[in-house]
């Protein structure tokens, strides 16, 4: 394949937007990284069929609360039957986002080694990191590697946590509730799915938690964008299975663009052959 010029990439929503379909494309074209998505997509298949299992069960039990509660109300009683419709499809929608991102670190996490052999071929394939060769493999900075990673992977999951379950509770409110807070629940999960599909490059600068989250924040415009992104093609069932891989593949390709953007740090990734 050719490589790839990333040196025209703008920080923005939309250029975030088209960084998964941008990664499903280098995928395609990236024929060695084929062979190391078997395992990862397996196992993933496996958490995304217990995650829409989940979704409908509990889906249907919130908004049978949500629509006891329209009911109880005088002024909503009259849209109780559209508000039970609507808030089973957004409650249901919610949960399945909101199970995508322990879905998406729990397969990071068992399928590391794999998903970090696709990010380091997604970059090796720009023009930018072409010549660039390999760090010296070390059991030593592999353990410290995926023991780094795994910890992250659990402090994210715990933040995330903080932050999801009171927008659940807030989707209850039959109205505004259900709409804004689904709205909110799909960002937040959108944006730590992102968090998970760029750790492989971040966590190879061997960048902290806290710096990991900064540098997202700081081109947030861009990591909002391919949260949006993500969240779609995970709620389009015919791409659910390749929303990681895509996301991961997409994330790669912008961290060699952020190395461009950001020149300086104690450890450089971009250097002469």
């Amino acid at each position: 394949m050719d490589p790839i010029d990333t040196s025209t990439w703008k920080p923005g929503f939309r250029t975030g937007m088209l960084l998964p379909l941008r990664g499903m494309s280098a995928l395609r074209q990236q024929r060695r990284a084929w062979p190391w998505l078997v395992v990862p997509m397996v196992l993933q298949l496996t958490l995304i069929v217990a995650s829409i299992v989940l979704a409908l069960r509990f889906g249907a039990d919130l908004s049978a609360s949500v629509e006891e509660a329209a009911a109880a109300s005088s002024w909503l009683s009259w849209a109780s039957g559209f508000l039970a419709v609507v808030s089973r499809i957004l409650l249901s929608a919610l949960l399945f986002v909101v199970f995508m991102v322990p879905t998406f670190s729990l397969t990071t996490m068992l399928a590391s080694p794999a998903y970090d052999r696709i990010s380091l071929l997604m970059e090796r394939s720009t023009t930018a990191m072409a010549g660039v060769d390999d760090e010296p493999f070390s059991w030593r900075l592999f353990a410290t590697d995926v023991g780094l990673g795994i910890t992250h992977s659990l402090l994210a999951l715990i933040l995330y946590a903080a932050l999801a379950v009171p927008l659940l509770v807030g989707a209850l409110i039959p109205w505004p509730g259900a709409i804004v807070m689904s709205a909110l629940g799909y960002l937040v999960s959108g944006f730590f799915a992102v968090r998970d599909a760029i750790d492989y490059s971040l966590s190879r600068e061997r960048m902290a938690f806290g710096a990991k989250l900064r540098l997202l924040w700081k081109y947030r415009s861009t990591t909002l964008g391919m949260a949006a992104s993500c969240v779609l093609l995970y709620l389009f069932p015919p791409l659910t299975l390749l929303t990681l891989p895509a996301c991961v593949a997409g994330a790669s390709l912008w961290y060699v663009r952020l190395k461009q953007l950001e020149p300086t740090t104690e450890r450089p990734l971009l250097q002469a052959p």
